[in-house]
């Protein structure tokens, strides 16, 4: 998949020491990297402790905030016999007044 991710290196002076006691300073000029042409790399994710702690309490939490309101909803509808029905099948349902016919008809699929 293609990322789309750029990273931007801003200018910048390096000094390289040698082993001889000389020291080099290099300009390095703006450049930019681009990652989604980049098919070897690798990357990883470091957290601290306190970051990793906040994550795994939140994130659990999250989910079933997400998820309580269909999970409620389908527990109140438990006992319910409820059925989806077309909104223009109904309407001549209503017409023919056949409506327990036409349900358990859709049940039986």
């Amino acid at each position: 998949t293609n990322m789309g991710v750029k990273l931007d290196i801003p200018e910048t002076s390096q000094v390289l020491r040698t082993s001889s006691g000389m020291d080099i300073k290099v300009k390095v000029p703006f450049s930019q990297l681009d990652f989604s042409n980049s098919p070897d790399l690798q990357t990883s994710v470091t957290l601290d402790d306190e970051t990793d702690m906040l994550a795994s309490i939140a994130i659990p939490i999250f989910l079933v905030i997400i998820t309580l309101p269909a999970t409620i909803t389908r527990m109140a509808m438990r006992g319910m016999d409820c059925v989806l029905v077309n909104m223009e099948i109904m309407d001549q349902v209503v017409e023919q007044n056949s409506i327990k016919q036409e349900l358990q008809r859709a049940r039986n699929g």
